[in-house]
């Protein structure tokens, strides 16, 4: 009887051990290369090249990889293909990608947090802007 509930406990610690590590899917990763930074700007799809996902800020780019969008909160990934606007926690991967229409590098990273402001929706044939009465945070 004990071994079966020390079984039963040491299952349990597992599940638990990997329910958290799915919480942080990005910044306690061992594929991240540095420290996490907060950014500021619109996130959208793209079609054409990757990196699929990315984020505008200012004059940066900040590529999200990988191209499965496993490391992106289920919040974005459920409202492809409309973009986002709002505050991003990214962590680096120290990789960049190359695009033939633009000299620069797309520096990539994963999205450990993202709390949205603003999104895109469809009204008729318009894809429009809407701010969000409450921002929606997800990690």
């Amino acid at each position: 009887m004990a071994t079966r509930l020390l079984a039963l406990a040491l299952a349990l610690v597992l599940i638990f051990d990997d329910a958290a590590a799915a919480t942080k899917r990005c910044e306690l990763s061992a594929v991240v290369q540095g420290p996490c930074v907060v950014v500021k700007g619109t996130l959208k799809w793209w079609h054409n090249f990757p990196p699929f996902l990315r984020i505008e800020s200012d004059d940066m780019v900040y590529g999200i990889w990988p191209p499965a969008h496993e490391n992106a909160p289920k919040m974005i990934r459920d409202l492809r293909p409309y973009g986002t606007r709002g505050t991003y926690l990214l962590c680096p991967l120290n990789q960049v990608a190359n695009v033939p229409y633009d000299q620069r590098s797309i520096a990539l990273y994963c999205i450990e947090k993202a709390t949205v402001k603003e999104r895109e929706i469809k009204r008729g044939r318009k894809v429009v802007w809407t701010r969000l009465q409450t921002p929606i945070t997800s990690y």
